[in-house]
């Protein structure tokens, strides 16, 4: 592979661990009233299903991508010496923190309402 399209590659996977919180949060969005009360008892009873499928998902695999995206970045950074690694390295390790923050914490309950 081109070292220009690894280099860009490593930004998105770096990234996609977090992807599920925007997902989330557009999900509950979409099932929730102006006053923050859902529509839906449980998550899964939404008319959303590939939404709820893929929030799922990326949950559920986020720290399999976080692995392969450390795994990335260590294999760029022995092909091209002159990749800066500490970036790429900081946005990884804040989306895994981020996504931990939020299983523990649960701000809002929305996590909760999600996986129950």
């Amino acid at each position: 592979m081109n070292t220009a399209t690894l280099r860009r590659s490593a930004w998105i996977g770096a990234a996609l661990p977090g992807i599920w919180l925007p997902l989330l949060a557009w999900f509950v969005f979409r099932t929730h009233d102006g006053s923050g009360k859902a529509l839906y008892p449980m998550a899964k009873y939404s008319p959303y299903q590939v939404h709820f499928t893929l929030t799922q998902f990326l949950f559920l695999d986020f720290p399999i991508l976080a692995l392969v995206a450390a795994y990335q970045v260590y294999v760029l950074r022995r092909r091209d010496p002159d990749f800066h690694i500490l970036p790429v390295c900081v946005l990884l390790v804040s989306t895994v923190a981020v996504s931990v923050a939020v299983v523990a914490f649960n701000p809002g309950g929305y996590f909760r309402w999600f996986f129950d």
